[in-house]
């Protein structure tokens, strides 16, 4: 129940449902003065929500900093892939299908190559609220990801039941225990805008030995020009990652999962 809960109210918490709700208020309220603020309050919300300069200011200053190749203090047992970032729905199902964050993965492989991590851990079944007779879990098309471009399948590791963070957390630990016998040193790998969740989702399982690699940027570097003040549709995007991560993380305090 939580899971569907959390992830309809993700759906629904994004700023085109905000500015609609305004416009709707405008369009219900009979008292002229609260229709009259109603409507304002719907082109208030457009005009900030459409604002690429600001919503790239807040994107920037949410996401954890990029962490330099030669800044990984020390070698760590496992890194941990949050997974995420593949399209289920394409066929032929006869190689991978990568959505945004194919970041993670490569920058894990990279990691292994540099010998920053000994094995990779991939966890994530699939997200979806009704998943289809086709669906199987995220975590096995990207182990046969990392197995084409030369990842040893012995080094790999899987844990496909997660649909969402906590879970991501949850199993992964008792994966690392069937393994290990204990949580080894890791390095947890996921998109920046993602990354204050899943770090707080993996300290509650116990994981103290751990450093965090964020991937998957969405914050660009930005001057103050005139064009980034006209209304875009890539800062509707930006908001709505936003307040649907800043959703995740109020529920998830609410559920005790942080």
């Amino acid at each position: 129940m939580y899971f569907f809960l959390s992830k309809t109210i993700g759906l629904m918490a994004n700023p085109l449902a905000i500015i609609l709700l305004f416009m709707l208020m405008g369009s219900v309220f009979r008292v002229k003065k609260y229709k009259k603020w109603s409507y304002r309050l719907g082109v208030l919300s457009f005009l900030f929500f459409s604002n690429f300069y600001l919503a790239n200011l807040a994107m920037s200053l949410w996401e954890k900093p990029a962490v330099p190749l030669d800044a990984i203090p020390r070698q760590y047992e496992v890194g941990i892939v949050l997974s995420g970032i593949v399209n289920l729905d394409h066929f032929p199902r006869d190689r991978t299908y990568f959505n945004k964050g194919v970041d993670r993965i490569y920058h894990a492989a990279l990691l292994y190559q540099q010998k920053s991590i000994h094995k990779i851990l991939i966890t994530g079944g699939t997200g979806k609220i009704v998943p289809d007779n086709w669906d199987n879990s995220e975590a096995l098309h990207l182990k046969q990801f990392l197995i084409d471009f030369g990842i040893p399948e012995r080094d790999i590791l899987l844990e496909h039941q997660g649909q969402n963070t906590f879970q991501n957390a949850k199993y992964s630990k008792q994966v690392l225990l069937d393994v290990y016998g204990q949580l080894p040193p890791a390095i947890i790998i996921t998109s920046a805008f993602h990354m204050q969740r899943a770090e707080a989702c993996f300290k509650k399982q116990g994981f103290s030995d751990y450093m965090v690699f964020p991937a998957d940027y969405y914050g660009k570097k930005t001057s103050f020009t005139y064009r980034y003040w006209i209304p875009q549709i890539g800062a509707l995007h930006f908001w709505q990652i936003l307040i649907k991560e800043w959703v995740g993380i109020l529920s998830y305090r609410v559920a005790g999962y942080l």
